[in-house]
């Protein structure tokens, strides 16, 4: 099975926002430090994040064509 790395697909959604970490915070209600280690250290998202920061960034899940 493929791995798939949403991880670093949200972390270039959120750079291609040009929002900042304390504007996704406040925007999402995911905390700033929760935010702050996703991009700077590599924390992992938990789904309760991920669907947090993809409404706010205006993003969907779906499936990929094979």
């Amino acid at each position: 099975m493929k791995r798939i790395d949403l991880r670093g697909q949200l972390i270039r959604a959120i750079d291609a926002s040009g929002k900042s970490i304390f504007a996704l915070s406040r925007e999402s209600g995911v905390g700033y430090a929760s935010l702050h280690a996703l991009m700077n250290d590599g924390a992992d998202v938990t789904l309760t994040t991920l669907t947090k920061l993809a409404t706010v960034l205006d993003l969907e899940l779906t499936k990929r064509k094979r």
